[in-house]
């Protein structure tokens, strides 16, 4: 059931006035969050230098392999932990 607070919810609001740094990650086979229409948007509203906004290519929204990205798709993957998704989260903590 949505309420009509979470449909009027503006996170950009939330986003600019964030002062720690943040890593948002997003998957350029995404369908659920695209990348295509958000990490700019992401990367505009985060005001902490030490943020970052990075696209993994080839992921979906669970941050697995894909071929297409859609829903469907998520069980029929490797649930493995993808490197690449490890390996933005240690660089930008190191």
């Amino acid at each position: 059931d949505v309420c009509s607070s979470d449909l009027n919810y503006q996170p950009s609001i939330h986003l600019s006035a964030l002062e720690m740094p943040v890593l948002a990650l997003y998957g350029d086979k995404d369908t659920q969050v695209r990348a295509l229409d958000n990490a700019h948007l992401m990367q505009t509203l985060l005001r902490n230098p030490v943020s970052r906004v990075e696209v993994l290519s080839g992921m979906n929204h669970l941050f697995q392999q894909a071929v297409t990205g859609l829903p469907s798709e998520y069980f029929t993957l490797s649930t493995v932990f993808e490197t690449a998704m490890s390996d933005a989260m240690i660089s930008w903590l190191g």
